[in-house]
Formats: structure tokens, C-alpha cells, sequence
């Protein structure tokens, strides 16, 4: 509590400066470069790191150009952790490398149930699902292909739909917009064998375009048997029919294998716990455009398969056996309709229509024979305006879900803005969410009935900047859940008689000074009361950079997290630790080709603090590696 009110505080002390600074700011009402109601971000300079609001008034960051390519990360996962409001518990250096008792854990404010349940991605407009728990995982996607990435904070149920709960990661791949060709290469290499090489085309010729891309990672890992590899592809073919309607279509393809070297001081069978994954998706849409409407329809496609190779079960005495493990199938199919129109000036209406079909099924031979397979559909009617009035801005949104197995559900969203002076807005919105069980959460159960769980988020917050080169982000929220699944101790049936409550805080502050030095410092309070399975109450990141000489720069960076939980309940408390880490980058023209180079060390001071009880980091890596761009 003392943190909240703290993070108040700091809100009207900002306030304050903003409305008793004379001439740097014009009056409300003035022309405001950089600001739109619609949908406000603050930019870096290289537009690489961007925070503010989307059109319902919901925090959100977004990742592109260098933030993503500029240095040593190989996957989504590795760059979520700098977002304010995240929780990112990373295991291993390429992938969740130590088993599925440590895979990279992602929490937006408090929820996203491991492995990321109730986080939704979204791929150039259709939702992803990798696996019968629908749970995107991010080490498997590559960041080869991909323009940008934008964190919606919060439940993004009325445009988004199903498993949004939590948040929405949506990914854009790369496409080029003007005539010629584009073509990146990259490689890195690092300790522990660790490697990363990919190769990105990107072509524009008249009606057509095209970007072809692929990579490979992998890594011995820190332990022996924590090695990991990545294989991934992406394809995008597009061809404009006429002026305003272009047809496309998009195939992507990802391999992981992933072995686990057991918890610290056990004899680990080197497939225990090792997974494969597999991922095949694709989609086709139309694209049209008028002057004041833009709409999309896609049929897509999403499929793959989970095998995990020896499972170890817990046993009195603090010790394991290992039995067969299991084998699961899903495919994800659907089509999404989606319309935009501008109807008056400042304003945005959206509505559309979502059909998915969800199906798997699961094999295990231990303890016993056991097969499940299960299919159900989605259809949902949305619609939602946004509409800038002056310094005030507004949004509704209502989408309409019906599932043929779990029943229906409404998901209202709204929001408020204002803006009384320029670069400033405070804003206030409740968003719901929901997610339908999954199968992976049910089928070892027996259940009556079972209903979609639904969840609530009420946030206000301010966003600003002053003296023309500092920003500030805070944001306070409130999220309730209900219809939480959960066992009745009584029948030992599966009911809808959860209910959870967490409030928390964040704010970022960044700014640049003397034009060469920039540094900015995050930080994130949430109370979960009980829910502190792969959790930290307290965490954070505080950077500088300062560029020299137009053409390098050096970047100090640490990150910390405090009071953190292997379990619920507050049981196995876990160590506080603080890392530093360094990277160094070069870009200039060498032979009439645009270059980079860069290096990083990683927890330069070694500190292997553990993820899980019997599972620490890697500690100290350095990595280095160039990306050529012709």
C-alpha cells in the first residue's frame, strides 16, 4: 500500500510541474505534435522502443527496427522483459532449456498461468494457439521475420476474443512498402556453444511482394543436458489485384528440442522432461482500402504437435521416478472479418466477426493407458468506436462470444481520456476478459459443468512529457477473476469456484540529455495476495546509453526483482537478485553495405539466482555477433 500511495504522489508531483512550467508548454487546445487521442506513444528517437496508450485507453509497448535486430536476442521472449508490468522468469539462454519444471514464465500485471496461459499472440491479425493448454510459448518464436512488436497491457477480450485475459502480444512481419529489395543477414555466437544465424528477404516489384526469412539457434547450455535448437521459417507472398485489394498469403514453420538437466544434486536421465515442439501455421486474406475505411478478411491455419520424452513424477523422500511420457496433436482453424471506417474526424469505429475451431487430443502409456480428444468452436460478433472531442477522448467497445461447448459470454470494454496540456493525458479504463477452459486444464479431471472464466481490469493512469525530453508512464490497476477453475476438495470435481483480486502499480521514467545520453528506470508493485506461483512482488530495469560519435553507442543496463515465490501461497520463497549487463554496438557503411556489429554480456556479475527451487540461470554469458543489411 505504502508503494501505491507513493506512485500517487509522483503522479500529482508531475502534475504539478507541468501545469507550473511557463513557456514550455502551449494551452489545451493547441495543435500538439506527437499527441493523438486515438491513440497515444511516446517514441524513442530511433523509434525502436515506444510506450503509451492504444484506442481504448490501455498501456501498451512496442518493440521495432533495432530493439529487435540490433543485438544479441534470438526469440520474442528475450526482449518482454523490458516491458513495465512484466514479470519475465527467463531459464535458459535460447529456449525454456531446463524443462518443463522451468519454461520461460511471462506475467502481465500478476496472471498468465504457467506456461503463459491467459496471454494471447496475435500474428498479423489471427491469434495463435501452440497446444491443447492454448498457451502461446515464446522461445519458439524467432524474430527473424518480424517488423514489430506491441504489448497490450491488460484484457483485450472485445477485439481480440478467447484466452486474452491477461494481455495481447501482437507481432507484424516484415513487408516493404516501396519498390526494390531488402536483404539482412545475421549471426552471433556466444559461450556455452551458443549460436544464432538467420537470413531475412524482403522484395517489392510492381503488384508483388514477398519476404522470405529463416533462422537456426541453439546452445550446450550451462549444465550438461541443457541444450536447446530452434529451427524456424517464414514466407509471405502478396499481389495487389487492383488499386485498393491486395491478396496474400503466409506460411510460418518452427522446430524446438529442448532437454532438461534435472534439478541441482539429482541423477537425470537425459530425456527427462525433454519436449519437441512443433509448429505449422498459415493463413490467406484480402486486404482493401478506401479513403476512409480499411477492412481485412483471413482464413488461417494453425497446427503442431507437443512430445515430451520421459516424465519425472515426485515421490516421498525428496526423490523421482520416471515413466513414458505423453504426445499431443492441436490444430487451431478460423476466420477473422475485420472492418475500420472513420466516420468523423478523430474518430475510429471498428467491427467485425471471429469464427475459430479448436481441436487436440493427447496420448500418454503412464501410470496408465490414457487418450483424450476433444474439438469446439467460437463465433463472435464485435464492435467498438473510439472518438477524440477536443482535449477529451472516449471509447466503447462490446464483443459477443458463443462457444457450442462452454456457453456464452459478453465482453464490454471502455475507456476516458484527457489532455490538458500538450504531451499529457490521464486516462481511466475497465477491460474484460475471458479465456474458455482448456483442455490441457480439464481432461485429468472430471468436471459437471464448466463456464469460460472471466476477468476484470479497472486502471487509471498518466502519460506525459516535460521539458521536451523527459517521459513518464504510471499506471495503477485493479484485476478480479472469477469462474476460476479450481478442484472442490469435497468431490474432487472440476467447479468454477475461483475468485482472485490483484492490485499493482508501475511507472517508467526515461529521458535524454546533452543529445548523446539516454537512460530510463521501470518499476512494477503487485500484490497477488495468494496467486505467487512464479512471481516477484517487486521488479524492475534501470538503464544508460550513451552514444559516441554518431556511429556506436555502450549500454549499462540492470534488472532486479525482490519478495519472489516458486509456488502459491507464498511457499519456497526464492532469493532477490539484481543483474548488470553491458552491450557495446558499432553501425557504419563498410564496402557500401550497412552494418552492425554488437556485443553483450549477460549477469556480468554471475549471479545464478534460481528460477525454480533446484533450477538457477545460467549466470555470466557474453555474446557478440554482426547483421548486414543490402
Amino acid at each position: 500500500m505504502k508503494k501505491i500511495i507513493f506512485a500517487v504522489l509522483l503522479m500529482v508531483f508531475c502534475v504539478i510541474i507541468k501545469a507550473e512550467t511557463p513557456g514550455i508548454f502551449t494551452g489545451a487546445g493547441d495543435e500538439t505534435p506527437g499527441v493523438d487521442l486515438g491513440a497515444i506513444m511516446v517514441e524513442d528517437e530511433d523509434e525502436s522502443f515506444s510506450t503509451g496508450l492504444n484506442d481504448l485507453s490501455q498501456s501498451t509497448a512496442t518493440f521495432k527496427n533495432s530493439a529487435i535486430t540490433d543485438n544479441s536476442a534470438m526469440t520474442v521472449a528475450d526482449i518482454l522483459g523490458e516491458v513495465p508490468g512484466i514479470y519475465y522468469n527467463k531459464s535458459e539462454i535460447v529456449s525454456y532449456g531446463s524443462g518443463m519444471f522451468t519454461p520461460s514464465v511471462l506475467k502481465i500485471r500478476g496472471l498468465g498461468e504457467t506456461p503463459n496461459s491467459g496471454i494471447l499472440t496475435v500474428i498479423d491479425g489471427r491469434p495463435q494457439s501452440m497446444g491443447i493448454y492454448r498457451h502461446p510459448l515464446f522461445d519458439t518464436l524467432a524474430l527473424d521475420s518480424i517488423e514489430s512488436i506491441e504489448v497490450i497491457k491488460g484484457p483485450g477480450g472485445v477485439l481480440y476474443g478467447n484466452q486474452a485475459a491477461a494481455g495481447v502480444i501482437n507481432i507484424t512481419t516484415k513487408k516493404r512498402e516501396l519498390e526494390g529489395g531488402s536483404y539482412t543477414l545475421g549471426t552471433m555466437i556466444g559461450s556455452h556453444y551458443t549460436q544464432n544465424q538467420f537470413a531475412d528477404v524482403v522484395i517489392k516489384k510492381e503488384e508483388l511482394d514477398m519476404n522470405v526469412s529463416a533462422g537456426y539457434s541453439s546452445t550446450a547450455g550451462s549444465r550438461p543436458n541443457s541444450d536447446s535448437y530452434l529451427e524456424n521459417f517464414h514466407t509471405h507472398g502478396g499481389y495487389e489485384l487492383e488499386k485498393n485489394l491486395t491478396a496474400s498469403i503466409n506460411i510460418d514453420y518452427a522446430y524446438d528440442r529442448t532437454f532438461n538437466p534435472g534439478p541441482l544434486g539429482y541423477d537425470w536421465p537425459r530425456e527427462a522432461e525433454a519436449s519437441q515442439t512443433i509448429q505449422r501455421d498459415g493463413d490467406f486474406r484480402l486486404d482493401y482500402k478506401l479513403t476512409d475505411y480499411t477492412g481485412s478478411t483471413i482464413f488461417f491455419t494453425d497446427s503442431g504437435s507437443n512430445k515430451f520424452l520421459l516424465n519425472a513424477l515426485p515421490q516421498p523422500g525428496n526423490s523421482f521416478i520416471f515413466v513414458p511420457g505423453e504426445y499431443s496433436q492441436y490444430e487451431n482453424n478460423g476466420l477473422r472479418i475485420m472492418n475500420e471506417w472513420v466516420i468523423f474526424p478523430g474518430n475510429s469505429t471498428k467491427a467485425g466477426f471471429d469464427w475459430q475451431y479448436f481441436g487436440g487430443n493427447y496420448s500418454s502409456v503412464s501410470p496408465v493407458a490414457f487418450d483424450k480428444s476433444w474439438n469446439e468452436n467460437d463465433y463472435a460478433p464485435y464492435f467498438l468506436m473510439s472518438q477524440a472531442i477536443g482535449i477529451f477522448g472516449i471509447s466503447a467497445g462490446l464483443r459477443y462470444e458463443f462457444n457450442s461447448v462452454w456457453g456464452s459470454v459478453p465482453v464490454p470494454q471502455a475507456g476516458f481520456k484527457i489532455s490538458l496540456f500538450d504531451q499529457q493525458s490521464f486516462y481511466v479504463n475497465v477491460s474484460k476478459g475471458f479465456k474458455t477452459p482448456a483442455m490441457g486444464e480439464w481432461m485429468f479431471s472430471s468436471y459437471d459443468k464448466l463456464s469460460p472464466e472471466e476477468f476484470w481490469e479497472y486502471e487509471i493512469g498518466a502519460t506525459q512529457t516535460i521539458f521536451e525530453s523527459i517521459t513518464y508512464n504510471i499506471a495503477l490497476y485493479q484485476t478480479e477473476g472469477s469462474n476460476i477453475m479450481q478442484v472442490d476438495p469435497v468431490d474432487m470435481k472440476l467447479k468454477n469456484s475461483g475468485f482472485i483480486l490483484m492490485r499493482g502499480v508501475e511507472a517508467d521514467l526515461s529521458g535524454k540529455f546533452l543529445d548523446i545520453f539516454k537512460a530510463g528506470l521501470s518499476g512494477t508493485y503487485v500484490d497477488p495476495r495468494e496467486k505467487t506461483a512464479n512471481m516477484a512482488y517487486l521488479s524492475g530495469t534501470a538503464y544508460i546509453k550513451a552514444q559516441i560519435m554518431k556511429k556506436s553507442g555502450i549500454k549499462l543496463s540492470a534488472d532486479f526483482a525482490k519478495d519472489r515465490f516458486d509456488a502459491d501461497n507464498r511457499r519456497l520463497k526464492l532469493a532477490d537478485y539484481i543483474t548488470l549487463s553491458l552491450s557495446i554496438d558499432y553501425r557504419d557503411e563498410i564496402f557500401g553495405t550497412d552494418t552492425s556489429f554488437y556485443a553483450d554480456i549477460d549477469n556480468m556479475l554471475d549471479n545464478k539466482y534460481e528460477v525454480k527451487t533446484g533450477y538457477p540461470v545460467s549466470g555470466f554469458l557474453i555474446k557478440g555477433g554482426l547483421v548486414v543489411r543490402l
